[in-house]
């Protein structure tokens, strides 16, 4: 209802990833840790197969996980070409320390 929507790649070999979350009780403190399988195998030809394309055309905002910046910088790249190219907003974060670190 809300107008979000996820487009998933299927993996058959590979199991999906998990993400356990950590909150303090008052909610300032929190921290992760994951285990990204699944994720790991993402291929752009995913988002540029039909059906996920014409979402992207769709869309105004795109969020993107940083984690996709070890596995599939290209299709990151190619994403936010095509937002830029359309005055779309694209937005990714950085959360993960070592991704600043590796991506200087």
């Amino acid at each position: 209802s809300e107008g979000v929507r996820s487009e998933y790649m299927v993996d058959s070999t590979t199991t999906t990833g998990v993400c356990a979350v950590l909150v303090s009780p008052d909610g300032v403190q929190r921290s992760l840790v994951t285990r990204l399988d699944a994720a790991n195998n993402y291929q752009r030809a995913h988002l540029e197969s039909p059906s996920v394309w014409s979402a992207v055309e769709q869309c105004r905002i795109f969020y993107v996980s940083g984690f996709m910046l070890n596995n599939s910088s290209e299709t990151m790249a190619h994403l936010g070409e095509h937002a830029a190219e359309h005055n779309k907003c694209f937005v990714m974060n950085l959360s993960a320390p070592y991704l600043s670190s590796l991506f200087k």
